[in-house]
């Protein structure tokens, strides 16, 4: 693997990886070289919704509550 990094002093399981695809990373790197994610600052743990990701699943949600709320009213209004 091109980019790969062991130190020599640390142990094998101080070996940095990317989150998303495995790949070992190299010292300092933002970005995997593999996957091309960003792998430095972001440490919440999990992979982030992308932005058009999030706005569709709210046109979801918000058509869904629109539909609920038309039902409720036409089926209360009797």
């Amino acid at each position: 693997m091109s980019g790969d990094f062991i130190k020599k002093d640390s142990p094998a399981g101080k070996v940095r990886r990317c989150r998303y695809c495995g790949e070992i990373l190299q010292e300092g790197s933002e970005y995997c070289d593999n996957c091309g994610r960003r792998v430095s600052g972001d440490d919440k743990g999990y992979a982030p919704v992308s932005d058009r990701k999030a706005a569709i699943i709210r046109w979801i949600v918000g058509a869904v509550l629109v539909a609920v709320f038309l039902i409720l009213y036409f089926t209360l209004k009797k």
